[in-house]
Order: C-alpha cells, then sequence, then structure tokens
C-alpha cells in the first residue's frame, strides 16, 4: 500500500494482471497545484466508486505515484510503458502513455508542479517527461547497470537522486547532462531518497545498512544499522523528522534522523508483518499523510477471484 500525499488514499498493485486499484477511505482536502490554478481550489473530491480497477498494462507492474495535485496517478512496470490515469474520471481514462525505456521501468516520481515525471529502469537510463505533452524531454545514461530506485526534491533547487546496481548513487541537477555529485560503494544500491531539507541523500542496498550522504559536504556522516536483509525501500515523513524503511528481513523500521539526537541507537520502532518472497523484489514503503501510519507493499499470491477482476470484497 501506499498513501497518496495530498490525501489518505490507499492503492496497490496487482502484479499478476497488469492492473492497478485505489480504495477510496476519504476525499481529498488539499491545495491543488500544476494543471489546475491555485485560486481555482475545487472542492474535496472522491473516487466515483469505493474500488477503482484501472486497466491497460500487460505485464507486472513496479511502481505508481500520485501527482503532488492528487489528481492525477502513473504507473509504469515490465511493459516498458508510464500509464497516466484521471482517477477522478468517471471512466478512468487513461490520459495519456509514456513510451521510450527499452526495458522494465523499477521507479518514478513527479515534480512539485505535477508537470514532470522522472523515471529510470533496467535499461539503465534515468528519464525526464513532459506529462501534458506526454513526450520525453531527456534521457540520461551515466549509470552502468541497471537503476533501482530514483527521488526528487520538492523544496528550493529541483535534483533528483539515483541508485544503481553499478554500487553508485548520482545526484543530478535535470538542467545538466552529467550529474553533479556521486558517491561510489561497493555494494549495489535498492532505495533513494531526499531528507526533508534537501541537504542529505539517504540509500540502502545489500549491505544492510542506511548511509546518510550529507550533499553539501559531500561525506557519509552516518550509517542506520539494524536490518539483517538487503533494503527495498525507504521513505522520509512528512514531518521530516523520522526515516522509514523495508526490508527482505520481514521487517520495517522507523529511524530518528534528526541532526541532533541523545540515543546511540537511531531505531525507534521495528514493525513485523512485511512479507517477501524468493523473488526480492523492491517492495516500497511510505507514510500517511498525518504520519500517524505506515505502508508498505506485501507479497502476496492472487487469487482466482482477483484475476478475473472483480471488486474487491
Amino acid at each position: 500500500f501506499f498513501f497518496n500525499d495530498t490525501a489518505t488514499t490507499e492503492i496497490y498493485t496487482q502484479a499478476f494482471v497488469g492492473s492497478v486499484r485505489c480504495v477510496q477511505e476519504t476525499g481529498i482536502n488539499a491545495e491543488y497545484m500544476g494543471f489546475i490554478k491555485m485560486d481555482e481550489v475545487p472542492p474535496a473530491k472522491k473516487l466515483f466508486s469505493p474500488s477503482i480497477q484501472l486497466l491497460g498494462h500487460q505485464h507486472e507492474i513496479y511502481t505508481l505515484k500520485f501527482s503532488p495535485c492528487g489528481n492525477y496517478l502513473a504507473s509504469g512496470g515490465n511493459d516498458r510503458q508510464i500509464f497516466l490515469w484521471d482517477i477522478f474520471d468517471p471512466k478512468c481514462k487513461n490520459g495519456g502513455v509514456l513510451k521510450g525505456h527499452s526495458n522494465s521501468i523499477l521507479d518514478l516520481c513527479w515534480s512539485r508542479d505535477s508537470c514532470t515525471i522522472y523515471s529510470c529502469g533496467a535499461d539503465r537510463t534515468f528519464c525526464i517527461w513532459d506529462v501534458p505533452e506526454c513526450s520525453r524531454i531527456r534521457k540520461y545514461r551515466d549509470h552502468e547497470n541497471i537503476i533501482n530506485d530514483l527521488d526528487a526534491t520538492l523544496i528550493g533547487t529541483e535534483m533528483v537522486v539515483t541508485g544503481s546496481d553499478d554500487m553508485s548513487v548520482k545526484l543530478w541537477d535535470p538542467r545538466e547532462k552529467i550529474p553533479i555529485l556521486k558517491q561510489i560503494v561497493n555494494y549495489q544500491v535498492t532505495a533513494v531518497c531526499f531528507s526533508k531539507e534537501n541537504d542529505y541523500v539517504f540509500f540502502g542496498g545489500l549491505d544492510n545498512q542506511i548511509k546518510a550522504w550529507n550533499i553539501r559536504a559531500n561525506t557519509i556522516e552516518y550509517s542506520l544499522i539494524g536490518h539483517t536483509d538487503t533494503l527495498t525501500g525507504i521513505a522520509i515523513s512528512n514531518s521530516g523528522k523520522q526515516l522509514l524503511s523495508n526490508s527482505i528481513d520481514h521487517t520495517l523500521r522507523a529511524w530518528d534522523i534528526q541532526p541532533f539526537t541523545q540515543e546511540n541507537n537511531r531505531c525507534l520502532k521495528t514493525f513485523l508483518g512485511g512479507t517477501h518472497n524468493f523473488e526480492r523484489n523492491l517492495l516500497r514503503c511510505g507514510w500517511s499523510n498525518d504520519d500517524k501510519y505506515i505502508t508498505c507493499l506485501l507479497y502476496t499470491s492472487p487469487s482466482p477471484r482477483d484475476q478475473r477482476g472483480s471488486r474487491m470484497p
């Protein structure tokens, strides 16, 4: 499960049949940006049905994200395409398809104005897309192996960070052709994210630790140690005070990432119940809008009922 940044709306992927379902908890109450002018903020919206299935993908879905404005959903996966969905349209129409990756799309994220999408994948490329025009703006080929994860800043100068199987983390300014900073490690990197103030990049991978990279000083300041297997996803809380991590060791952990802490162990809580299987997919995690709940993708086998595309109970 993932929570929309601007609403309490849950979504999950049905990876076996290439569909996406949206399950409504509450209506959206947010400041709308991007395609809607701030002086024309619409009233709270609700899904036209409590459960919506979005069909279109032909293969497994690996990533999907709500736009910051809360109106749109982007999904990508093994069919090498990014689908754009207007989830409040009565017909759940597909607003466009972005094509250009030559292999599976493993992660994507939106820009702060909901007009740009950043994506990465197994084709070793990182792409920038113009959403209103449904066209690719630029493709970067600096990584030498699969790019597993990426994240974009939501305040200040717009930057993107990518983590790859080539054992590197790279910081990008979309206006430049090459990364402006990079961190080389001795293991594959599977999860990355920015701090709230964009002064740190947190990343983890096959060494089971999360590193805090101070991008202003270009140094690794500390490590978060506790997981016993590969990191599959990390996410900053909306307050910016905590970091959530998901691992193949079947646990999620919440960490204190405030600059000054009196605790030697920054691990605040350990959550049990997350499941992974032999495929070792990169299952992500996230926070609710008020930081009271955490969410994660779980591995579950599809039932014949779900494969037929019927409504969830």
